[in-house]
């Protein structure tokens, strides 16, 4: 789980995922996620002042679609479609790839 949630809104996620059903789910979280995509780049733009939206403007825009993203995550989680422990190693692996390739430290690739 990504997001703390209430006995009440737990239920009421749950209500709302069993309306829409997997399919829909991944459709919302695909585009939930083009929409992060989007505002990541608003944010840069911002950020290099070429866009007349604010940096504050763009980051609340930004951390609105992270928070969509966030909660689709969830319930993906729930429907058994994403397995969120496997992506956080993952994570962990690709930090340290990440890691070794922009120090030139390759020999720290894989190391926890």
């Amino acid at each position: 789980m990504l997001i703390e949630k209430s006995k009440r809104e737990q239920s009421q996620l749950l209500e709302i995922q069993t309306l829409l059903g997997p399919d829909e789910l991944l459709g919302q979280a695909t585009e939930e996620c083009c929409e992060l995509g989007q505002a990541l780049q608003k944010l840069r733009r911002a950020l290099k002042g070429t866009t007349p939206v604010t940096a504050g403007q763009a980051r609340a825009k930004m951390n609105e679609e992270a928070g969509d993203v966030l909660l689709l995550l969830d319930c993906l989680e729930d429907e058994g479609l994403v397995d969120l422990d496997a992506a956080r190693e993952s994570a962990r692996r690709k930090l340290q790839r990440w890691y070794g390739r922009t120090f030139g430290k390759e020999e720290a690739c894989g190391q926890a």
